[in-house]
């Protein structure tokens, strides 16, 4: 045989050990560490309701009777004991718990929500601090935190999550300004 033949029946040989022991692994997904998240969403608040209406189900009720009735209840001012006796409204994002709300669906299934990450900490002290702050301030924080494939954990602060894009992006905003700390507007993942 001749030097250049052996030469090209190594390199081949050598190659094909190579494909042998390298194919499975791309094609199975080995050797990658799977992510682990875990997050602490806090639970539903309670709704109750503040006013209820009395309506007569037994006798029948025109549209236009109704619409009267439901705006003067709407813009009927209370008496001063009414006024007296009633707690003053607190503002819906003091509630530490978030609210419930109407996410949409996508095509591919996943649910259209965005929130706002505040920051991302090694050290769930930090994290919990900033947190605390944020739930103090009226705002519906929670946090999530993922497993990095150094194997340390990495806690990130949100605040939301809210189905409004804008209503997001207005909130980082503000947030970005009341806190001083670089914000993001990143998708929900429950």
């Amino acid at each position: 045989m001749d030097n250049t033949q052996k030469k090209r029946l190594v390199g081949a040989l050598v190659l094909s050990v190579f494909l042998l022991l390298a194919l499975p692994v791309l094609f199975t997904g080995q050797g990658r560490l799977p992510e682990a998240r875990i997050t602490d969403i806090p639970p539903p608040p309670e709704l109750s309701v503040t006013r209820p209406i009395d309506v007569d189900h037994d006798a029948p009720v025109a549209v236009a009777e109704l619409t009267q009735r439901v705006d003067q209840l709407i813009n009927a001012d209370p008496t001063p004991e009414q006024r007296a006796e009633a707690p003053p409204p607190t503002p819906a994002a003091s509630d530490s718990a978030p609210r419930q709300l109407a996410y949409t669906q996508e095509s591919t299934g996943e649910i259209s929500a965005w929130s706002v990450q505040m920051g991302s900490f090694r050290q769930a002290d930090n994290a919990r601090r900033l947190l605390d702050e944020l739930r103090t301030a009226g705002y519906e924080a929670y946090t999530k935190e993922t497993v990095l494939s150094d194997g340390s954990l990495l806690t990130q602060v949100m605040v939301g999550p809210d189905p409004d894009h804008d209503r997001v992006r207005l909130k980082k905003d503000i947030l970005s300004e009341e806190f001083n700390l670089p914000t993001l507007v990143v998708r929900f993942q429950p």
